[in-house]
C-alpha cells in the first residue's frame, strides 16, 4: 500500500492511493483544480491468465463533479491509454 501526491504541469493536483492483491491492483484518486474538486475514483485493474497471454480488465467507479461531459472525457482518455498500452505490448521488435 502506498500513497502518492502527484503534481501535474497545470494547476491540476491528484492524490493516488494503491493496493495490490492477487492478480489485481486497486487504486483510488481524487483530482482537484485549485480548491475545486473535479472527481474522485476507485479503479481496479485485474490480470487474468488466458492461453499464452493475459487479459486485462479495467474497472473505474467514479464521481465526476463537473458533470456527464467530464465523465465521458475521462472514459475516452482511459480508452486511449489502454489502447496505446495494448499496441505497445503487441509490438514485435
Amino acid at each position: 500500500f502506498f500513497c502518492l501526491p502527484i503534481n501535474s504541469p497545470s494547476d491540476l493536483d491528484c492524490f493516488v492511493s494503491t493496493e495490490r492483491g492477487e492478480g489485481q491492483i486497486v487504486f483510488v484518486y481524487t483530482m482537484d483544480n485549485g480548491n475545486h474538486r473535479m472527481s474522485s475514483s476507485q479503479n481496479t485493474v485485474q490480470f487474468i491468465k488466458e492461453g499464452n497471454g493475459t487479459k486485462l480488465i479495467f474497472t473505474e467507479q467514479g464521481v465526476y463533479f463537473d458533470g456527464i461531459e467530464a465523465a465521458k472525457g475521462r472514459e475516452i482518455g482511459t480508452r486511449d491509454v489502454l489502447d496505446s498500452l495494448g499496441s505497445e505490448l503487441d509490438r514485435k521488435d
